[in-house]
């Protein structure tokens, strides 16, 4: 999710379970300020009203709880944020943008898969997590020593080696399109899965038809086309 990850390593946790469900629909609160302790707490929000006002559904809940939360940080914290497809469906995502200089930014991020935002509102209760800390970890932040560990195991610095296994987040000549989606949807052909799994009980032609014109006609380019079909 663009970074998430990195924000949640301030906390010095690597993993974190949530449990049992809020009596009321709630804002998860986890901060860690210059010790061993995280403090935690559930703050109660009216999702349905805030996802009412301007900006709209996911945008202006995270706002709302920046707003209110943010300047609790000692450092830029982290919000992952529901919407209202995960109160009324079991497909609903999260979104998140990084926060820099005090300010929300425009790139949107997103956790799909899994139904993640239907889960933690319909069985949790919680509609928004917002997280941060000051745990620094020293060895990691030292290039150098990143390098060394990389050059270790991979025979290549930190940088060559982060550029290689995420080029599926850029344009990759080799499928001719770019990003998660199109690298992708450049292979799968019959094995995709659409309408919320619903393409399972389709035939293969049905489900090749919706590759080719849907999917693959706006992402892939024609010569990898050719050689796929």
């Amino acid at each position: 999710m663009g970074g998430a990850g990195l924000i949640f390593d301030n906390l010095g946790l690597n993993m974190l379970s949530i449990v049992g469900r809020s009596n009321t629909t709630s804002v998860l609160y986890l901060n860690r300020i210059h010790g061993e302790e995280i403090k935690v707490e559930l703050f109660p929000v009216d999702i349905h009203n805030i996802w009412l006002q301007e900006e709209g559904g996911v945008y202006a809940l995270m706002n709302y709880v920046f707003e209110r939360y943010g300047q609790l940080f000692d450092h830029e914290p982290r919000i992952l944020t529901t919407g209202p497809a995960s109160a009324i469906t079991d497909f609903g995502a999260i979104c998140s943008v990084p926060i820099q200089n005090g300010k929300l930014t425009a790139v949107d991020t997103w956790a799909g898969r899994g139904d993640f935002g239907s889960k933690i509102l319909k069985q949790h209760n919680i509609a928004v997590v917002i997280y941060g800390g000051t745990f620094i970890d020293e060895d990691f932040r030292d290039r150098k020593v990143a390098d060394q560990w990389f050059e270790s195991k991979y025979q290549e610095k930190m940088a060559a080696k982060d550029i290689e296994s995420t080029a599926k987040y850029c344009f990759e000549k080799n499928f001719g399109t770019g990003g998660t989606f199109g690298v992708n949807y450049a292979t799968v052909k019959g094995s995709m899965l659409a309408l919320n799994y619903r393409s399972i009980y389709m035939s293969e032609e049905e489900r090749l038809s919706i590759y080719s014109e849907i999917y693959s006609k706006q992402f892939i380019s024609g010569n990898l086309m050719k050689r796929l079909f």
